[in-house]
């Protein structure tokens, strides 16, 4: 596909991908993920779904067979990152995120390890241009990869606690 999002259908999620949809019909969108099929009210998402979660071996295929893989940020982790940030770079696929100061300053860097993008408008078009830009669509790729490789639980951990103002609690 050229663009893949999997998660819970949620209102917000879908008029994110509405957008897609109707701005950019000729372009393959696909959607796994709990109670699309169920919630959906937009024809045209509707035939987008794919089938219910997947996890694991199954969700990196699909983030592998995919241009662009799409993560929205639930309102309450707007500042923050989700596991969606940290799987799609280990699955060595590309992700276009919602912005948040975490993700695009504190873990990546936009632009180069990272795509971000802030609302519809800026959305449809950076799909269309890293749809457009191989080349620079595989560069952050690779980027990402390398980056969140270092992102192990154990470093992350050592460092909280190296930094922690209470740190023999």
């Amino acid at each position: 596909s050229d663009v893949c999002f999997i998660g819970t259908w949620e209102p917000e999620r879908e008029v994110w991908l509405r957008h897609i949809a109707d701005k950019l019909p000729h372009i393959s969108l696909v959607i796994w993920g709990n109670m699309w099929l169920e919630n959906c009210s937009h024809p045209g998402l509707k035939k987008c779904v794919r089938g219910n979660a997947v996890y694991n071996q199954e969700m990196a295929k699909a983030f592998k067979s995919s241009k662009i893989v799409l993560n929205f940020i639930r309102t309450q982790n707007m500042f923050s990152h989700t596991m969606r940030t940290m799987e799609v770079p280990a699955s060595n696929a590309f992700l276009l995120t919602q912005r948040s100061i975490e993700q695009a300053e504190k873990l990546f860097k936009e632009g180069t390890g990272i795509a971000c993008f802030e609302n519809y408008d800026e959305l449809i078009s950076k799909i269309l241009f890293y749809l457009d830009h191989e080349d620079q669509r595989k560069q952050i790729t690779t980027n990402s990869n390398q980056m969140v490789k270092a992102y192990t639980l154990k470093k992350q951990l050592k460092s909280y606690f190296e930094h922690c103002p209470i740190n023999n609690v």
